[in-house]
């Protein structure tokens, strides 16, 4: 799907959210069709299969309200098919059910949940569209190397003072998304979306309304 399609679905329209369990999510490039890359669940480990080196290349923090930044790190990224060449993107976003006591940025997500009790895979649906998935960590422990955290708006970053346990860990993938505006920005410094122009800003936009209804509707469904 494209950025607009899934805008239209949950911003505009206010279609509800579904999730359906499994153990296997296949994407492909929208464009040419050709395998990009599998999530699944091995022996209740999260495990993923690129079929190119680097999927996504470029990308930065998606914009929300302060009241989120205790409980959810996000991010839009850009890439191509290596097959076609055609951009591809994908919004990703971490959430905790509950706050900790600090702004958090995710530093690396490979490592980010240390100990879990249970695992779950689901397609993120609309009606009968998967517009993404969710593997979904019980008791998931935060590694604390994994994070950065703030305490004092922004001026000093310091790591958390312990590893914090959760009742649940959402970690979000709207993968291999589409549109017609190349949001590549070349030496333009990190930031909230960086952008040049009012249609790479409407793409960072969008993908912000996005993000902020998923994580109002998720924990209504879990």
């Amino acid at each position: 799907m494209n950025i607009y399609e899934v805008h239209k679905k949950l911003v505009i329209d206010h279609s509800p959210i579904s999730l359906h369990k499994t153990t296997e999510v296949i994407y492909k490039c929208p464009y040419c069709e050709k395998h990009l890359i599998t999530y699944c669940l091995t022996e209740e480990r999260d495990e993923r299969f690129h079929e190119q080196k680097c999927l996504y290349n470029d990308g930065d923090t998606i914009d929300t309200p302060e009241e989120y930044w205790k409980k959810l790190d996000t991010e839009l990224m850009v890439g191509e098919c290596d097959a076609c060449g055609n951009q591809i993107k994908e919004i990703h976003f971490d959430l905790l059910d509950q706050e900790i006591p600090y702004e958090f940025i995710v530093q690396d997500p490979d490592h980010l949940i240390k100990n879990f009790e249970e695992l779950t895979l689901y397609e993120l649906m609309t009606g009968n569209k998967r517009i993404g998935h969710i593997f979904q960590y019980n008791q998931g422990e935060i590694e604390k190397e994994a994070l950065i955290v703030d305490d004092e708006s922004c001026k000093n970053f310091t790591r958390p003072p312990e590893n914090y346990i959760r009742n649940k860990v959402y970690r979000v993938d709207l993968e291999c998304l589409t549109d017609l505006v190349n949001v590549e920005v070349k030496n333009i410094g990190v930031c909230n979306g960086h952008y040049e122009g009012d249609e790479q800003k409407s793409i960072w936009e969008m993908s912000s309304e996005i993000v902020l209804y998923l994580v109002d509707n998720l924990e209504k469904i879990t």
